[in-house]
């Protein structure tokens, strides 16, 4: 099974990990809705839970910090969430509250104070107090904020960058482009992927099928199509590191690359050298010093020697978001586990429902 077809099979039981932080929240104007059941000493993060037919959220200790009341409730990026109410979608905050009322036809995740919404078919930005600082003008595939701008399409498709004004700052010039991460953005022109900078000048001339995003300085990049596609490792000065035959691999996390080779995954380092073989069933990227991975029908957990540290006793596991990590037992039930594998918070009956709502929120 490839990690696409492993990712399809986590929608059914919550939706995806990321890691929130800290921040304060700005007084709401009106009352909130949401019934909180703990007001004082906000936590790190909140995790969306499902019971009774509804969705509501845990703390780190597994405390249920919003009572289930949600048609459908997202992980925490930035102390936000998503929430879906009536078939309308709004956002919570660390406080459980209310902060934006659900009224949107869609709502993407917060990046940078940012949050994308649609209305009448076309998505702007709202800031975290869920003001609309960007109006309503773009269609889909317009992105989220990063390091300041969005890569957003004009109406011939043509892509450029916004700033958080919503000024056009690099022209609509490309035919695609991603977020920009370490000062560097991976843009498309003539079917051809390479790298600009903040000025919308090529630093990596467009050469790639495909290029992924930069991460400590490395970045993924793909040549020739299937079934002769090759990945390789590039730095910012566009020095390539190696390449390896393979038809999947992953963004580098952890200093290592998650590849796939001859139906079986495993971890090269920087040099395209394999650390741990390719053995693995399944397999997800390192996060916080282990990967999850399947060996037969069990998932578990491996430190970066390839050591057992969390035994083969689920049935699905995830990537560790600060420190805790969403996984499903044997009979159906799901809910989160720390480092140790100690449980955080366990659902009293197996399943949820299908999470399709992220398919293009």
């Amino acid at each position: 099974m490839n990690m696409k077809s492993q990712h399809f099979a986590f929608l059914l039981v919550a939706c995806l990990f990321l890691a929130g932080c800290k921040t304060k929240e700005k007084p709401v104007a009106t009352p909130p809705k949401t019934e909180v059941t703990k007001k004082q000493n906000l936590a790190h993060n909140l995790y969306p839970v499902f019971e009774n037919g509804k969705w509501g959220f845990v703390d780190e200790n597994g405390d249920m910090a919003v009572e289930p009341q949600y048609e459908w409730a997202d992980a925490m990026t930035e102390g936000m969430a998503r929430v879906k109410q009536n078939d309308k979608w709004g956002y919570v905050n660390l406080a459980g509250q209310l902060v934006v009322e659900p009224k949107y036809e869609r709502a993407r995740r917060y990046t940078e104070g940012h949050g994308a919404v649609r209305e009448n078919g076309k998505y702007g930005y709202l800031d975290r107090s869920g003001n609309v600082v960007v109006e309503f003008q773009y269609s889909k595939l317009a992105q989220e904020f990063s390091e300041g701008l969005a890569a957003v399409p004009n109406a011939e498709k043509k892509f450029g960058f916004i700033n958080e004004r919503g000024e056009t700052v690099i022209p609509h010039q490309f035919d695609n482009a991603h977020v920009f991460q370490e000062g560097l953005a991976a843009a498309e022109i003539n079917e051809k992927w390479g790298f600009i900078d903040k000025t919308g000048k090529w630093v990596i001339e467009p050469q790639y099928v495909w290029t992924d995003k930069f991460v400590n300085g490395h970045s993924l990049i793909r040549v020739g199509t299937q079934p002769d596609v090759d990945y390789g490792l590039i730095t910012r000065d566009g020095k390539l590191l190696f390449t390896l035959k393979t038809l999947h691999a992953k963004t580098p996390s952890d200093g290592l690359v998650l590849v796939q080779k001859d139906q079986k995954w495993g971890f090269v380092d920087y040099s395209g050298v394999f650390v741990l073989p390719a053995t693995y069933d399944a397999a997800f990227s390192f996060s916080e010093g282990l990967a999850a991975v399947r060996i037969g029908n069990g998932w578990g957990y491996v430190d970066r020697s390839g050591k057992l540290a969390l035994n083969l006793e689920y049935n699905l596991a995830e990537e560790f978001h600060d420190g805790i990590a969403r996984v499903t037992w044997p009979g159906g039930t799901w809910g989160y586990v720390d480092l140790t594998g100690g449980t955080i918070w366990r659902s009293k009956l197996p399943g949820s429902p299908q999470q399709s709502e992220d398919a293009e929120g």
